[in-house]
């Protein structure tokens, strides 16, 4: 009985319609995509109100609405990572829904935003969370003929577990991962070897925005030499 709210409360996540809270929701987006981040006053209109948008413990102005003034297209105090790529809905205004949507959306996006009414005693402020991932393929190569594999994932966000598995999805012993940051991403190599001819593959897996994804690639040990067969990509949105 418990299983269905925690899916629902899933696919609402990953499709990026979760909607704001006072206690607090989060909303999980890839680069490049668009992330909605909902508030809303229920069947409020909310035209002639003042609602601002702010990012992180810095308060980054994002968005600012006040009475049909529009602080979206870099006016001086809106930040300088938003300009242009952060819109409202006016024809919603009237139903009290203070939503915002953000543009092409970047790693550098991801951080803890609030919806504030400064001018509604008591005062409302909403809280949302967004993670934006970035989601590279693993690049897969055949280092030597003795069956010594490695796979790349590089930059992405949050930190991928990465593991090589064989065609029965039984994981492989490998070599310690080598991680190494860069600002916001990371990049990861891994290293096996294997003794026996057959279909491998590298796995990515971010938990923190539910994706994983693979590439294979097939491994011949037969006398006559190694030779590597085709390289196939998978993603999977967990």
């Amino acid at each position: 009985m418990e299983l269905l709210p925690l899916l629902f409360c899933c696919f609402l996540t990953l499709s990026g319609l979760t909607f704001g809270a006072e206690s607090g929701s989060r909303v999980i987006v890839t680069e490049d995509g668009n992330a909605l981040l909902s508030c809303s006053l229920n069947n409020m209109n909310i035209k002639p109100m003042l609602f601002d948008w702010r990012k992180d413990k810095d308060r980054l102005q994002v968005f600012m609405y006040d009475d049909g003034t529009l602080h979206n297209k870099g006016p001086p105090n809106q930040a300088e990572q938003f300009k242009g790529r952060v819109s409202h809905f006016p024809e919603e205004l009237q139903h009290g829904n203070a939503s915002i949507r953000i543009e092409n959306t970047k790693v550098a996006d991801s951080g803890n935003y609030t919806c504030e009414f400064p001018r509604i005693q008591p005062e409302k402020i909403f809280h949302i969370e967004l993670i934006v991932g970035a989601a590279p393929k693993p690049i897969v190569r055949q280092l030597n003929q003795n069956g010594l594999l490695q796979c790349d994932v590089d930059g992405a966000f949050p930190k991928p577990t990465v593991e090589w598995m064989d065609s029965a999805n039984q994981t492989l012993l490998s070599e310690e991962p080598v991680a190494a940051p860069k600002g916001d991403r990371f990049y990861i190599t891994l290293k096996t070897t294997v003794s026996k001819s057959g279909l491998y593959r590298c796995v990515s897996t971010q938990k923190g925005i539910w994706h994983r994804s693979s590439t294979e690639t097939f491994v011949n040990k037969e006398p006559e030499g190694a030779s590597q067969g085709k390289v196939k990509n998978f993603n999977v949105y967990l």
